[in-house]
């Protein structure tokens, strides 16, 4: 996926709700915003957009601030993208792993 511009979403968000419509699902998809549903899941759990009624909804009357298009992308990669460390094996180790799957016993100096 690529880099999303929180300020470009900011911006596409609030002509949307200077409108003064409602908006559907099917309207939302169109916006091609990134994360798609789960954006819009999001966006109604942190009161940018309120539901009106099953597949239809509303944005409230304040601005959309870029600062809160963050805090939903970061809260989206965090529940549906967790992240993962990495394991990073030595030359070394990676030997000594494989001469023990041989049955070598391996001690180290002290």
């Amino acid at each position: 996926m690529k880099a999303v511009d929180p300020k470009e979403v900011a911006q596409k968000l609030n002509t949307v709700r200077l409108s003064n419509v409602n908006i559907t699902r099917q309207e939302w998809e169109k916006l091609k915003l990134p994360y798609n549903q789960s954006f819009l899941t999001e966006c109604v759990r942190s009161g940018i957009v309120i539901r009106v009624e099953r597949n239809v909804y509303k944005f409230r009357a304040t601005p959309i601030y870029y600062k809160e298009v963050i805090s939903i992308i970061d809260s989206i990669k965090s529940k549906y993208y967790p992240a993962t460390k990495a394991v990073v094996i030595s030359n070394e180790e990676r030997a000594i792993n494989y001469l023990k799957s041989l049955g070598y016993k391996i001690f180290k100096e002290v």
